[in-house]
């Protein structure tokens, strides 16, 4: 079946996944076989594929050239990934230890349901295999793709969101975002997660400063856009990209390719419009900041910003903001704003 989900005809890869996969599952109760093949068929195309630098140590000996067959197997298996979600959701649901399948509310896993599984001392691994073995899978994969592997990220995040999507808020809040803030290297609550995986997820945190680099290049977008990126965690996700982008280059220690690293992640974000407005609040507030360094992180987000359709023949938005870059009087403050929000109301 593998053979024929990387198989170069879309529409052979389009069937397998649709039609045979569904049959697969239901007829040979192997779930669990296929998502441990999967997985392992997904990091071995990348694994396969020449490191982008021969220099030991470095970030970019991390990252990979994905030749156009592994690039179109790896997305194909993603998407398989995708299709699979909820088998692997009834399945969880189905194994709960807490609840038989009747005593069940909803088919969300609840806050209650999580802080249980937490202190239960109990096995649950249909349940555990999301954020015990599938995510740390994943966040593996993302640090072998290079910047122009927008697709396969955007593959990945997609995904993520639909698990948030279909687990509920409190899976997303309670287990999903402590894995990816771990994996970025912030503080995380793992109030609800049982002392047995403590060190799994505790191993995801980058420990040498190459690694802490490459989860910035490439964890952070996933965070950003597939965790926080939810629908649910708008507020969240503001506050996060503030912190980043205004709190965060106000630090003295803060370097310039740290800053470049992160307005990268800021980049693959852009390509989700529906996080538009919200980008441009912030960039406003670097805009008219007296930060210097600041200021220069809005204009290399602005260069970004330049290159997507969704400023494509809107100058004076961008003409707009570099100008402000130049003056520092107060009285430009109000009426050039106020300028900035009506144009973007007709965009």
């Amino acid at each position: 079946m593998f053979q024929l989900v990387c198989d170069p005809a879309g529409v052979v890869v389009e069937t397998t996944i649709k039609e045979l996969l569904p049959i697969v599952i239901n007829w040979g109760n192997k779930l669990d076989h296929i998502l441990r093949v999967l997985l392992s068929h997904i990091l071995s195309s990348a694994q396969r594929c020449p490191p982008l630098s021969g220099v030991e140590g470095s970030v970019e000996s991390h990252l990979r050239v994905l030749g156009e067959r592994e690039r179109w197997n790896i997305d194909a298996l993603l998407r398989m990934l995708v299709e699979l979600l909820p088998f692997i959701h009834r399945k969880a649901l189905g194994t709960c230890p807490l609840f038989s399948v009747s005593e069940l509310k909803d088919t969300v896993f609840s806050a209650s349901l999580l802080e249980l599984y937490a202190k239960g001392h109990v096995e649950w691994p249909a349940f555990e295999w999301m954020h015990a073995d599938c995510f740390p899978d994943l966040i593996q994969l993302s640090c072998m793709l290079p910047q122009k592997e927008d697709s396969l990220r955007n593959r990945i995040t997609k995904f993520l969101l639909a698990v948030s999507e279909l687990f509920g808020n409190s899976y997303l809040v309670h287990i999903m975002l402590p894995v990816f803030l771990v994996a970025v290297g912030d503080n995380a609550d793992l109030t609800f997660f049982p002392s047995a995986i403590y060190p799994r997820i505790k191993g995801l945190r980058p420990k040498a400063s190459v690694a802490g680099r490459l989860s910035t290049i490439c964890v952070l977008p996933l965070l950003l856009a597939g965790v926080l990126g939810a629908p649910t965690k708008n507020g969240q996700l503001t506050d996060y990209l503030r912190k980043l982008l205004v709190d965060d280059s106000q630090k003295e220690n803060q370097s310039m390719k740290h800053n470049a690293e992160t307005i990268d992640a800021v980049r693959f974000l852009c390509t989700f419009e529906e996080h538009h407005a919200m980008i441009f609040n912030i960039l406003w507030e670097m805009v008219v900041s007296s930060h210097t360094e600041m200021k220069i992180n809005a204009a290399n987000l602005l260069k970004i910003l330049v290159g997507y359709p969704f400023l494509c023949g809107c100058h004076m938005v961008l003409t707009m903001f570099i100008t402000f870059l130049t003056y520092s009087f107060h009285r430009c403050h109000i009426l050039m704003q106020k300028q900035f929000q009506l144009i973007f109301c007709l965009l």
